[in-house]
């Protein structure tokens, strides 16, 4: 049971995590005024950090193997960016409606684009898959502490016994 709800969640973390690349990579594609913002370079580097781990943990999950302290640790960096990342965003986005174009026009990360309307919703958009890809991390983090509190893989194993 163990396993299969760590493959789910593993499955969903790499579904919000395609999500978030594809937008903090379009947020810097499309920033054709200055530099694109340090929150959304972060975020791409969270997105692209992430991807690179998930590679690992999807298959220990999948296979029921990999190294407890791995898993443990590659899930600790994860919930580390994402929350750096998403709470980054959320500070630069400010929570002001896309609507508002005073807002739009003066803030730093949705001023770069002539659609500076469209590029506020994806920048929302992105600060809200951030949050929930850090959900996800914070509960695979929780199943590999316990994992490596067993001392052992991602799930029980039948065969071994506790003597």
């Amino acid at each position: 049971m163990v396993n299969l709800t760590n493959t789910a969640v593993r499955g969903v973390q790499f579904f919000l995590n395609i999500l978030t690349l594809a937008l903090a990579g379009a947020l810097v594609a499309q920033q054709t005024i200055g530099g694109s913002p340090s929150q959304v370079n972060f975020a791409l580097f969270a997105s692209i950090f992430s991807m690179l781990t998930l590679f690992y943990t999807l298959f220990a999950a999948i296979t029921d193997g990999g190294h407890p302290q791995v898993l443990l640790g590659t899930d600790a960096l994860n919930t580390l960016f994402t929350f750096a990342a998403g709470t980054a965003l959320a500070a630069g986005l400010g929570v002001h409606s896309c609507g508002n174009m005073a807002y739009v026009k003066s803030n730093s990360i949705t001023n770069g684009n002539p659609d500076q309307t469209a590029r506020c919703h994806e920048a929302q958009a992105l600060c809200a898959f951030l949050w929930f890809l850090f959900a996800t991390y914070l509960a695979t983090l929780a199943l590999s502490f316990l994992s490596w509190r067993r001392g052992g893989s991602v799930a029980p194993s039948a065969s071994r016994s506790r003597v």
